[in-house]
């Protein structure tokens, strides 16, 4: 279905906002103090964890000393929200690969952000986005072992959970050098996409028939063999003619010819969201008013 870059893009800034959603979600339980549990039970000394949590900059204790000193789904949920942010940089980093190599050919890469090829002169890797795509696998690797670390664990402290420092510090750093790098890639890239072929427009012609009554699986059906056909006989939707139309369904109109364009198709989506110019305006607006309230 015919679209457009900044409809595409968006996809990627609402997913960032989300994660930067769970991140300040997670800060709440985040910001509770162990410290005051001892060992496990507590103790008989006359200790006053609201004072340290309160030095310490904690916005409140803990509430069980058993849970305070044996778990960590607090852990959990920070590698957890870092995993999730790196498989969203590297669906992006997937794309930049994709349109960036010949094939595609939708994308260039400045010098400053690619490499040369050990072999071929003509090459420009996307090193950057490659490496990222492949690091979304350690953030996976740490959220599985830290879940798995959990698994069977009696209360309260075990020594098994020393190894959940590696993991988070790991994920945390893995993101952050990541999360600095797709940004100085994004910053010189030229997107160069091509227009989208006419026959991406076959769902505008479906919902002319919708729109006169015609159920969407009859519309469906009919336009997917108007194609066949005229696959078979050498020639694409753009070709079709008002008789084609017709041998098609009876409900056709001539006027339905002209619903096979991808501009067309573009600025006649008015459902929420779309990638019209005035959602994309609506969105990059939303968008950069979130940032700006989050940055105040």
């Amino acid at each position: 279905q015919p679209s457009t870059l900044g409809h595409h893009l968006l996809a990627y800034a609402w997913m960032a906002l989300r994660s930067v959603d769970r991140f300040t979600g997670s800060r709440s339980r985040l910001d509770v103090s162990p410290l005051g549990a001892g060992a496990s039970s507590g103790t008989s000394l006359g200790i006053d964890p609201e004072q340290s949590a309160s030095l310490l900059g904690f916005g409140t204790v803990f509430s069980n000393s058993l849970d305070a000193v044996g778990s960590r789904d607090h852990v959990a949920e920070y590698v957890f929200c870092c995993a999730q942010a790196m498989v969203d940089l590297s669906r992006l980093a997937e794309e930049i690969v994709l349109w960036t190599s010949t094939e595609f050919g939708w994308a260039r890469l400045d010098d400053s952000v690619s490499t040369g090829s050990s072999a071929l002169p003509h090459k420009r890797n996307p090193d950057i986005a490659e490496l990222v795509r492949g690091r979304s696998a350690r953030a996976a690797g740490d959220l599985a072992a830290v879940i798995a670390l959990q698994k069977g664990l009696p209360l309260a402290y075990n020594r098994d959970l020393q190894e959940d420092k590696r993991l988070v510090f790991d994920a945390d750093d893995v993101l952050e050098s990541s999360l600095l790098a797709m940004t100085e890639m994004l910053g010189h890239i030229e997107f160069a996409p091509p227009m989208p072929e006419g026959a991406t427009a076959s769902l505008d012609l479906a919902e002319a028939l919708v729109r006169r009554g015609i159920p969407f699986r009859e519309a469906h059906k009919t336009v997917g063999m108007l194609i066949i056909t005229l696959e078979n006989a050498g020639r694409s939707l753009t070709d079709a003619t008002f008789d084609d139309l017709k041998t098609a369904h009876d409900s056709f109109e001539e006027a339905d010819l002209a619903v096979v364009d991808v501009e067309k198709s573009v600025t006649g989506e008015r459902s929420p969201g779309s990638g019209t110019a005035a959602s994309v305006h609506r969105q990059v607006t939303a968008i950069r008013s979130r940032i700006g309230a989050d940055a105040g």
